[in-house]
């Protein structure tokens, strides 16, 4: 009788041990697969943060191609501009004193007007080189930010 028990019990005890072993590793199993998805789901994160970076770039590169082509077409004007004006003082000079005085003025005052416009041109192209260097922080921010949680999550699970 006292066999039996113990048999018994013995038995009890060993399937708790069963359903206790089965049970760590359900349990160890279904954190394993939330850890492989948080994984998966910052890595998704990151690639779309880099792809987004990456698009910024691309646009923030067209836009500076397109100040310096501005700027080009601005040196090329005055250029020309000045060339012409140049001529003109030339040929004033031959008619007159008087009208060469003020072909002079004239280039001065076309002289200033394009320095302010080359100005101007130079002044959208600094802005977009800040543009770029905030805007390519702020990615590589949330970039960083999106590793951190993923870090966290994987951590606590």
């Amino acid at each position: 009788s006292l066999e039996e028990r113990l048999a018994r019990e013995e038995k009890a005890a060993k399937s708790t041990e069963d359903q206790l072993q089965a049970r760590i590793a359900a349990e160890e199993k279904a954190a394993s697969q939330q850890e492989s998805n948080l994984k998966d789901t910052a890595s998704k994160q990151a690639q779309e943060a880099h792809e987004k970076q990456v698009s910024l770039e691309e646009r923030l590169a067209k836009e500076e191609k397109a100040a310096k082509s501005t700027e080009d077409q601005l040196q090329a004007r005055i250029a020309a501009e000045e060339k012409a004006a140049s001529q003109q003082e030339s040929k004033l000079k031959d008619a007159s004193s008087k009208q060469a005085q003020e072909a002079r003025g004239k280039q001065v005052s076309l002289e200033e007007r394009l320095a302010r416009e080359e100005k101007a041109a130079k002044s959208t192209e600094d802005q977009l080189q800040a543009r770029i260097a905030a805007e390519e922080k702020a990615a590589s921010q949330q970039e960083s930010n999106l590793k951190d949680t993923a870090s966290k999550q994987a951590q606590e699970a």
